[in-house]
């Protein structure tokens, strides 16, 4: 009974409990609804971000341009709509969404970016936010996780124009670092039982 026990022991010393990890990001948007500031950080414990999408509430606006563009440390940051540089003068493509890809975007770092708004019809100052906040998105993937994470901007969650988003990953199966101290319990349960048969 006493050797069952001590098997027993290390077995369950072999079984840990792991713990989800939690997947999201925070976004703030400022300056003003002509040309608002993006910046979004990845508040994961431990995924990456991919990249994502911005897009506009009142489609009868649109992205103008993207500048300022703010890269995570040590990765990239690239912009594949609407056109990136100065923003004026404006012009050329006119987008209902900024799309946007990241590399080595990891937990606790940051991006940034700012962008132009104009009516689909021509440069011209927009000074009402609710075009891009009534409707609009912001979508961010991440490594490992099937679907994007959202932001509705019609619903901050902080003060201002301030937005939390996230979600629990399962636990990862704590199998490959377990399996030496398995392998030794079963070593220990036959030592056991060699000595009780002699």
């Amino acid at each position: 009974m006493f050797r069952v026990l001590i098997v027993a022991g290390i077995v369950a010393g072999v079984t840990s409990t792991a713990q989800a990890s939690s997947i999201g990001f925070s976004l703030e948007i400022a300056g003003s609804a002509n040309g608002p500031s993006f910046s979004i950080t990845n508040t994961s414990d431990t995924r990456r971000i991919l990249g994502g999408r911005v897009g506009i509430g009142d489609t009868k606006y649109n992205f103008d341009c993207v500048e300022d563009l703010l890269s995570p440390p040590g990765g990239t940051l690239t912009v594949s709509t609407p056109e990136t540089g100065s923003c004026f003068p404006g012009g050329g493509l006119r987008p209902d969404e900024i799309v946007f890809v990241t590399t080595g975007f990891d937990p606790g770092e940051s991006i940034g970016f700012k962008t132009d708004i104009d009516p689909d019809s021509g440069d011209a100052t927009v000074s009402d936010f609710d075009i891009l906040l009534n409707g609009g998105v912001v979508e961010v993937a991440f490594d490992g996780l099937a679907a994007p994470l959202v932001a509705d901007l019609s619903s901050p969650t902080g003060p201002g124009r301030t937005w939390q988003v996230s979600t629990s990953a399962p636990p990862a199966i704590p199998l490959p670092g377990s399996l030496p101290l398995l392998a030794a319990a079963v070593g220990a349960a036959a030592l056991l039982r060699r000595r009780a048969a002699a």
